[in-house]
């Protein structure tokens, strides 16, 4: 059985490892997702351009967006 530890940090490494199906993900800077503190920069400069973009997203894009984003940032 897996722990909801492990299910929550699979979330964060959908973020940093699978761009393809990470809503307007041509803002975010996969390469640069190493779990650093750095990284979180990169994380919000993502955030920042979604909240100018939302109105381009539906209710399931935006969800996904704050799940993954909150389980990268932990």
């Amino acid at each position: 059985m897996v722990s909801q530890n492990e299910m929550l940090r699979c979330m964060g490494l959908l973020l940093a490892n699978e761009p393809k199906t990470t809503p307007l993900s041509k803002y975010l800077r996969h390469e640069k997702l190493d779990f650093t503190v750095k990284s979180l920069n990169y994380v919000d400069d993502y955030l920042e351009k979604v909240r100018k973009n939302k109105k381009k997203l539906d209710n399931g894009e935006t969800n996904k967006i704050v799940i993954r984003c909150g389980t990268y940032l932990g």
